[in-house]
């Protein structure tokens, strides 16, 4: 996972960016909206900096970081542990079986590939938790 999770988001942000430069008023309101869903990694340490006197920003930053390391790295050492995140649920490794499949597009339209049988991080969230 290699904190993917902030990965993903800072990219969902500079999608956004791009997509609003290149098309007109009526997807920008549309990309607003969407953003507005989504919390980026700034916006995960301002709140939390809100919430603890005396913590530096970049000091947030760096625990989050250490944190992602620490989930993958445990997991990477042994697939069978799960790591808890407090009261909202917990980390674990998933094996994912081969699959094959078709190309439907394109010069190689009909070919089969196949994927080969992996391993994921996935995160199951607590009954508790999924109730607001």
């Amino acid at each position: 996972m290699d904190a993917t999770l902030f990965y993903y988001f800072g990219n969902f942000q500079k999608h956004c960016q791009k997509n609003i430069k290149q098309n007109n008023q009526k997807d920008k309101i549309k990309l607003i909206e969407k953003k507005e869903i989504f919390m980026v990694k700034n916006e995960v340490i301002n709140a939390i900096a809100e919430r603890i006197e005396g913590a530096k920003k970049g000091d947030i930053a760096l625990i989050l970081d250490t944190y992602a390391e620490v989930i993958t790295d445990t997991l990477k050492t042994d697939a069978t542990e799960s790591v808890p995140v407090g009261k909202l649920g917990k980390f674990k490794v998933k094996d994912v079986p081969e699959r094959t499949g078709k190309i439907m597009l394109g010069d190689r339209k009909g070919e089969e590939y196949i994927t080969p049988a992996h391993q994921e991080i996935t995160f199951k969230m607590n009954k508790s938790a999924k109730q607001l």
